[in-house]
């Protein structure tokens, strides 16, 4: 069975992304938010900047 590098096994039948495929949907929904005329709601927000914790604390 081969290995995906970009995909964590998490059990039996479950599968999550990557550190680097995380990273990457977080920078693609920051430059969408970016260029809405709104500001980006303060709970998308807060999960984004968790996502960045998590993703620099796993990189150490």
């Amino acid at each position: 069975m081969e290995s995906r590098p970009n995909t964590l096994k998490k059990g039996k039948g479950q599968a999550a992304l990557g550190r680097d495929i995380q990273a990457k949907i977080g920078q693609q929904l920051r430059s969408y938010y970016d260029t809405l005329l709104e500001p980006t709601p303060d709970r998308f927000a807060d999960l984004l900047s968790k996502l960045d914790k998590q993703g620099k604390e796993g990189a150490e």
